[in-house]
């Protein structure tokens, strides 16, 4: 069965969001299933190099939406997006045998998803990767309880009443979609993960060490974004009690406050 994935972004841009992603590809492809991929105009905004409208990465299908202009006018940008996503979807639905599609958070990405699976009847499934309104507000975008945030909730509470089944990065996100009223058993946790084939020891970059005056120290690394839901105040108050114990330990903080995750 070929499975439509929807997108707000991909590779080649880096990002937890795309490496997730690829990993669900993966994992669904070891298991038998074929999966397609759409990535909406918000990967022509962020991808700078070219683009043909279809790629291939690592053996999946990536389908492009083209990119959408006026994003200096909310509300009808958004529509534009929406607009333009699902007819991408119509289309690629007409050219390949879908039998399930899996939309990927933000919602502008779901309520597309969700009328062409309609329309098609197609059943479809909405994953959270985290609520985008509460990234949002930690984005700097706008704050909590704002007219935006509150119609954004509202927005993807609709999407998780309206999807078929709805996937969750943990059982924090379970719970508060449970209390907006949606069934606990149409709602089931994907844990991030690694592969540990993927990983192997190797001996340490000496000269980095060097540069960065860490030799023969314990080094606690983190690489990723650095917004208040990563919970890096959670790792920085364990170091500190960690240190106050053992001086040979240090905390690498590797990253920044970029686009995606």
């Amino acid at each position: 069965m070929k499975i439509l994935h929807i997108l707000d972004h991909s590779l080649p841009l880096h990002s937890g969001y795309t490496f997730r992603s690829q990993s669900i590809f993966e994992a669904q492809r070891n298991m038998g299933y074929e999966p397609v991929v759409l990535t909406t105009p918000k990967q022509e905004e962020n991808w700078k190099g070219d683009s043909t409208g279809r790629d291939v990465i690592n053996g999946f299908h990536y389908y492009r939406a083209g990119k959408v202009e006026g994003r200096a006018w909310p509300v009808l940008y958004e529509a534009k997006h929406m607009v333009k996503t699902y007819r991408r979807i119509m289309e690629i639905l007409k050219r390949e045998d879908i039998g399930l599609i899996h939309a990927h958070s933000p919602s502008l990405n779901g309520l597309p998803a969700l009328l062409a699976g309609k329309k098609t009847k197609t059943p479809v499934v909405y994953e959270i990767r985290a609520f985008w309104e509460d990234a949002a507000v930690d984005h700097g975008a706008y704050k909590e309880g704002a007219l935006k945030y509150r119609l954004t909730k509202y927005i993807e509470t609709k999407v998780c009443k309206k999807a078929g089944h709805v996937a969750i990065l943990c059982n924090g996100l379970k719970k508060d979609l449970e209390k907006r009223g949606i069934a606990g058993d149409k709602i089931t946790p994907v844990f991030n993960g690694v592969n540990p084939d993927d990983f192997a020891p190797c001996k340490p970059d000496e000269e980095y060490r060097r540069k960065w005056g860490v030799e023969g120290k314990k080094v606690i690394g983190f690489i990723g974004s650095f917004y208040r839901y990563e919970g890096l105040d959670l790792l920085v108050k364990a170091f500190g009690k960690l240190s106050r114990n053992d001086d040979g330990c240090v905390l690498l903080l590797v990253g920044g406050r970029g686009d995606g995750g």
